[in-house]
């Protein structure tokens, strides 16, 4: 976020975790209870009391900045001191809802309940009392509800360079292996998916899956076939990750089909749509109809959209589109117009730059 301010019609004053965590050293017992099995009742007890404003020094900072506003993120621990400090110094503040906070933070049900309520109150009352909202999708400001000054801003990516660009419309004429390519998150519900897919992918020269990650909590046999079939490549540089997205003749999302993230799926954003688009490529999406994602997707009629959990159906949409030149080109042209018209990052920083200006304006 904080790059999307760097501009010269703003200063910008950060408090990140690690200024945070300047507040206060931990004692020899308090760091022997973290590093035990009590750690999360530990991580529970030091944000409760360790750690819940910021320290003098940090304080007399920020009021020597003299800011015009707040703007915070919806994640993590530090939204809540910044709407502590918005209503300390009377400033406006600017919240950005990414994800559903309550619910990623401790999804394997492990924090105190007591804990777990108190972080979605936080989240709610942060929405209520914020003076202008920002999320991530429709159904994130549905499911925050009626909101005054509530507004939907896309995930704002960098720009690539146009040299991949041209490198990359040529792609869909070669005579390389159709290959898929996935580098979002390889963990948990997408790690499964991901898993599932490996394991039926047939073999066919025609046909590469290429995953670019580390999977650390796969089982030793799917690490062995993926090795085995090329399929994951390890984590790159960022220009380097750039460059190898623009060998991809097509790209893959997926979202968790589980009941119990169906929350997350409803109102999170897959940022890699964004970033996918600026290549020109075609997008294929992979998750239940209620996600935000598949809707996004299905709205804008900006890719191929499988809404089975089945593998089988998604191996048949890609050899679909592997077999035929004229959907390729069709699905480029979407994924092109899509980052045109909707997902611009330069159109949508200076959305954001437009928001930040009424609002500190408006003091």
């Amino acid at each position: 976020m904080r790059n999307h301010l760097i501009n010269d019609r703003f200063e910008v004053f950060e408090i990140n975790n690690a200024i945070w965590l300047e507040h206060r050293a931990l004692s020899k017992i308090e760091m022997k209870f973290k590093n035990s099995r009590f750690h999360y009742w530990f991580n529970t007890y030091q944000h409760l009391f360790l750690r819940k404003n910021l320290n003098k020094k940090q304080y007399q900072r920020i009021r020597e900045f003299q800011a015009d506003v707040i703007i915070t993120v919806a994640h993590g621990e530090l939204f809540w001191i910044a709407l502590k400090m918005s209503h300390q110094l009377r400033l406006p503040i600017i919240s950005i809802f990414h994800d559903w906070w309550p619910l990623l933070f401790d999804q394997s049900n492990v924090y105190p309940v007591f804990y777990r309520n108190l972080i979605n109150q936080r989240f709610r009352k942060l929405y209520k009392y914020s003076d202008c909202v920002l999320c991530i999708s429709e159904g994130m400001k549905l499911e925050l509800g009626r909101h005054l000054n509530s507004k939907i801003l896309y995930p704002c990516t960098e720009v690539v360079n146009l040299e991949i660009f041209l490198e990359a419309k040529e792609a869909i004429k070669s005579d390389k292996p159709f290959n898929i390519y996935y580098a979002g998150n390889i963990a948990d519900s997408y790690g499964r998916l991901l898993q599932q897919l490996i394991r039926d992918l047939p073999e066919d020269e025609n046909l590469q899956l290429t995953i670019l990650g580390k999977p650390h909590d796969w089982p030793e046999d799917i690490k062995l076939l993926a090795k085995q079939k090329k399929i994951v490549k390890e984590p790159l540089p960022h220009n380097e990750f750039i460059k190898e997205l623009s060998e991809a003749s097509a790209f893959l999302v997926t979202l968790g089909f589980e009941e119990e993230l169906a929350l997350l799926m409803k109102t999170n954003f897959p940022s890699k749509i964004a970033l996918y688009a600026q290549y020109k490529k075609p997008i294929i999406i992979w998750g239940p109809s209620y996600s935000t994602g598949v809707k996004f997707m299905k709205e804008n009629d900006a890719g191929i959209v499988v809404e089975d959990e089945s593998v089988g159906v998604l191996i048949e949409q890609i050899r679909t589109l592997r077999n035929s030149i004229s959907l390729q080109e069709l699905y480029a042209q979407k994924s092109g117009d899509l980052y045109n018209q909707i997902l611009n990052p330069i159109v949508l920083q200076n959305q954001f730059i437009q928001i930040v200006s009424e609002i500190a304006h408006d003091k």
